[in-house]
């Protein structure tokens, strides 16, 4: 068996361990993901468009720059991804992140999404309650149960069904909007309700928490995060210089197979330790699979900054040595680069996830290319 083919099963087999025990599944990767022909199991999908357009019964779990669901899943939906749009019914749950998420089909029950800008279209309907977190949530459907927001904008122009729970700087209830139960909220500003909006139970408001620490302590503060974060990196890199070389070359050159195996091994793992831990006799080693855990989750990170400085400086790819600064001037300037995207509110966690799952993933692929250019 070729090295390729045995690290293709590797993460397959991964991935299939990553879907809580399924007993079939079914793993794509690459540039681009089109599924068209009907999957009777599970789904796990990475690549930079992905495109579920056969239905899938079964769970699906997608990543990605794009992520489109426009055929039937018959049981839930979780996916990560700049743009997300569900355009087809999802029978079960939906658990979705990304700068924009669309929800133009029914849920059968709960949405759990957060992103820069929640839609929920005119005439859709989620089963369950939903929960959103989101600069800007439209919502122009219905909600079966309970709505919970936390946000910088929040238009109703829908149903909810139960109570409305809403913390933000702006609430506006538009005509033809209805609560049918409580509406609490919590904002700086009275919330703007149409004459035709329609509010069942009661309104209890609050005001939202005083103003933010003064602008100097935040500034100390983020310069004293910045220090830390360049002496780590920089000395992650003094210590595993080739690590962070092979890492780089290996994701920039498959992308798509390094965010599956990442976020693979982000989620195996925990299960395997578990697994370890339930036989009684692998404790201690599923104590030090949890050490090396945490640690690579933390170096993943890092190994997704040099990367992301690569790109954006080509010569770092070419400059062997420590002695280079423009190496070191890819390593600094990708750190910054990526500690300033994560202050982006909501997107910031979606960018530190997706810089874990691609450094976890780089990792693999470095010590692959490694072993093959060894054999």
């Amino acid at each position: 068996m070729t090295p390729l083919r045995r690290f293709r099963l590797v993460l397959v087999g991964l991935l299939v361990l990553a879907g809580h025990g399924a007993a079939q599944a079914a793993a794509l990767s690459g540039d681009w993901v089109n599924v068209t022909s009907p999957l009777a199991e599970d789904l796990y999908a990475a690549g930079r468009d992905v495109r579920i357009g056969a239905r899938v019964t079964g769970d699906v779990t997608a990543v990605g720059m794009s992520v489109r669901i426009e055929a039937i899943v018959d049981d839930d939906v979780i996916v990560a991804a700049e743009h997300v749009r569900i355009a087809a019914p999802v029978v079960d749950d939906v658990r979705a992140a990304g700068r924009r998420v669309e929800i133009a089909a029914d849920v059968g029950d709960h949405v759990v999404a957060a992103g820069e800008r929640i839609e929920v279209a005119e005439g859709v309907s989620i089963g369950g309650f939903a929960w959103f977190a989101a600069r800007e949530l439209r919502l122009g459907g219905r909600v079966g149960g309970d709505l919970r927001v936390v946000a910088e904008r929040v238009i109703l122009e829908g149903e909810i069904a139960g109570d409305a729970e809403i913390t933000a700087e702006r609430i506006e209830m538009r005509s033809g909007a209805r609560i049918g139960g409580d509406l609490s909220w919590r904002s700086t500003a009275e919330p703007v309700i149409a004459e035709e909006a329609e509010i069942a139970g009661g309104v209890d408001g609050q005001p939202l928490p005083g103003p933010m620490p003064a602008r100097g302590a935040r500034l100390w503060g983020l310069v004293f995060l910045a220090a830390t974060l360049l002496a780590t990196g920089a000395l992650l890199f003094l210590v595993l210089p080739g690590c962070f070389g092979a890492v780089a070359t290996a994701t920039r050159a498959r992308p798509g197979i390094s965010i599956a195996l990442g976020l693979a091994v982000l989620a195996a793992t925990p299960l395997v330790i578990v697994l370890l831990l339930v036989t009684g006799v692998g404790w201690l080693l599923a104590m030090l699979l949890l050490l090396g855990y945490l640690l690579g989750l933390v170096i993943a990170w890092f190994l997704a900054a040099f990367t992301l400085g690569t790109v954006v400086l080509p010569r770092a790819r070419h400059a062997a040595g420590l002695r280079h600064g423009v190496v070191w001037l890819a390593l600094l300037g990708g750190i910054l680069a990526l500690a300033l995207l994560q202050l982006v509110p909501l997107l910031g966690g979606f960018v530190a996830l997706l810089a874990v799952i691609a450094g976890l993933g780089g990792m693999g692929l470095g010590c692959y290319s490694r072993q093959a250019a060894g054999s």
